[in-house]
């Protein structure tokens, strides 16, 4: 059962990624336009999606819930790893800041200034 359970799984989600980009890939239009992003972030999201569909149908009551509080409830993470981001965070600031006091310039961050711009893209790029 688990064997065709991940056969499915794996078909479902090659057509339906496959599908997604093959509009985006298709249309001719440049990858971050507007509707060619969603069919590639929505593409790239098919695996979740599809194991979420999975999920539903074939787990019961009990094993959903169980499914959704291991998903959702933030106090399952250890402590410890609540650090790593703000860790990441501290780090780029620092960079930036000593990127400052040493040339006196803040750099142009173009990728910064592209995601404010074209705040859709914003998704793809997290």
């Amino acid at each position: 059962m688990k064997n065709i359970l991940a056969t499915k799984f794996i078909l479902l989600t090659f057509i339906f990624s496959w599908l997604c980009w093959s509009i985006a890939i298709f249309n001719g239009q440049p990858n971050t336009a507007f509707p060619n992003i969603i069919f590639f972030t929505l593409g790239g999201s098919m695996p979740t999606l599809i194991a979420l569909i999975f999920v539903l149908c074939t787990f019961d009551k009990d094993k959903r819930r169980d499914f959704w509080s291991r998903v959702i409830n933030p106090g399952r993470i250890r402590r410890a790893w609540w650090l790593i981001p703000l860790v990441i965070t501290f780090i780029f600031v620092l960079g930036i800041t000593l990127d400052v006091f040493l040339s006196g310039v803040l750099s142009a961050m173009p990728n910064l200034k592209a995601l404010v711009t074209d705040p859709v893209s914003i998704p793809s790029s997290l």
